[in-house]
C-alpha cells in the first residue's frame, strides 16, 4: 500500500457524492476522537484527526494539535483530506499548509473505508517539515483508520436499529 506524493490541487469532480453521516455525528465524536489520539501517539506526530466528508460539509474530530482555520481545518490539510475521499488512496505530501498561520509541515493520510466499499473520509496525520513518512508509518495509519471504519460502521448499524425501532 504505497501512498503518493503529489502537489497540492483541487480534488476530481467526478467524485461521487458522500454519504450523510450527520445522523450518527454525536456518538462518533467520542470514539473517532480516541482514534485520533491513538494515531498521533502511535506515529508521534505533531496532530491527527479523523475527517468525514458529509452532504453538509466536512466533520473533523480529534483534531489533536491540528490549527484549525475558519472552515474547521487547515486548507492544506482539508484540501488533502477531501482528495483521499475522491481517489480512494493514501497520500503523503510535504510543505503542506498544516496552520492558520501558514506553517508548513508534512502529511499523510489513508481512506476510511467501510466494508461497503464507500470512503467516508480519511485519518490523516501531520508533522515537522523533516518528517519522511515511511511504508510502516502508512500502514500503521491504514490499520488505525480500519479500527476507525468499525467505529463508523457500529454507529450506522445502532441507528439504523434504532430508526427500525421507531426511537
Amino acid at each position: 500500500m504505497g501512498a503518493r506524493h503529489l502537489a497540492l490541487a483541487p480534488a476530481p469532480t467526478e467524485a461521487r457524492p458522500p454519504r450523510s453521516l450527520a445522523r450518527v455525528s454525536a456518538a462518533l465524536r467520542r470514539p473517532l476522537h480516541e482514534v485520533a489520539e491513538l494515531t498521533g501517539l502511535t506515529l508521534a506526530t505533531a496532530g491527527a484527526l479523523v475527517s468525514l466528508a458529509g452532504d453538509e460539509g466536512d466533520h473533523v474530530y480529534g483534531a489533536v494539535a491540528v490549527a484549525p482555520s475558519g472552515d474547521g481545518l487547515a486548507p492544506g490539510v482539508a484540501r488533502l483530506c477531501r482528495r483521499i475521499v475522491a481517489t480512494a488512496a493514501p497520500i503523503c505530501a510535504a510543505n503542506v499548509s498544516i496552520g492558520s498561520f501558514g506553517e508548513l509541515g508534512t502529511f499523510a493520510g489513508v481512506p476510511l473505508t467501510l466494508a461497503d466499499e464507500h470512503v467516508a473520509g480519511a485519518l490523516a496525520v501531520v508533522a515537522a517539515p523533516s518528517r519522511i513518512w515511511t511504508p510502516l508509518d502508512i500502514r500503521l495509519l491504514a490499520g488505525l483508520a480500519a479500527r476507525a471504519a468499525t467505529e463508523i460502521q457500529l454507529a450506522l448499524a445502532e441507528s439504523r436499529d434504532d430508526q427500525r425501532a421507531g426511537t
